[in-house]
């Protein structure tokens, strides 16, 4: 049997997952929801489900939210990464993993807004990255930078801040809710995602 490679792309909102053989032949490919560790444990049984549909693989290379930026998750990340595929796993950053598929080790820069947003460069001075501090700090350009200015505006325009301009009643049809519930929406639980959802409204 031909040894296989795992490749896992986990963003805050969605993951991609792919195998494939010595040749680099896809053989088999996966898309299921986010691996954001902040939002809950959830993404330890995200993970694990998906190394289950994956199968048995020789290597394993995991980008991670937030792997290499708080030592407690990414202690957490590496503890269950190993558990699920052994010793020769490779974790990493999401956005550095994706830096090296992009690039294939060139040297460049890669600006990538996904639910955050975060830029990575690599140069004769070595690596840099700008970015990727979280919501709390901006993440400007972000899916969820773009949904929390959305919201920001429907309040507006609910209050009478700003002038009526159809804004908001498109975005809350689009959502599914009266301006009664908009709080509701904004404060359930792990609302990362949906809100960062918003972007594509």
């Amino acid at each position: 049997m031909t040894a296989l490679v795992l490749g896992i792309d986990g963003g805050g909102t969605k993951t991609e997952a792919a195998v494939a053989d010595a040749e680099g032949r896809v053989v088999w490919r996966d898309r299921t929801g986010g691996l954001d560790p902040t939002a809950g444990p959830e993404w330890e049984i995200v993970l694990e489900e998906l190394a289950s549909r994956a199968g048995p693989v020789a290597q394993a290379a995991l980008g991670l939210p937030y792997h290499g930026e708080i030592a407690e998750i990414s202690r957490r990340q590496h503890r269950v990464s190993t558990q699920l595929f052994g010793t020769s796993v490779l974790v990493a950053n999401d956005v550095a993993l994706a830096f090296e598929g992009a690039l294939a080790g060139a040297e460049g820069v890669l600006v990538l807004a996904g639910t955050g947003s975060m830029a990575w460069a690599r140069g004769p001075l070595g690596t840099h990255r700008v970015g990727g501090w979280g919501d709390i700090f901006g993440d400007e350009g972000s899916a969820y930078w773009i949904g929390r200015e959305a919201l920001a505006r429907i309040s507006r325009e609910l209050d009478g801040r700003d002038p009526e301009s159809g804004f908001a009643k498109a975005m809350l049809a689009e959502m599914g809710i009266a301006p009664e519930d908009l709080s509701t929406w904004a404060y359930a639980e792990a609302p990362r995602a949906r809100i960062a959802g918003l972007a594509t409204a």
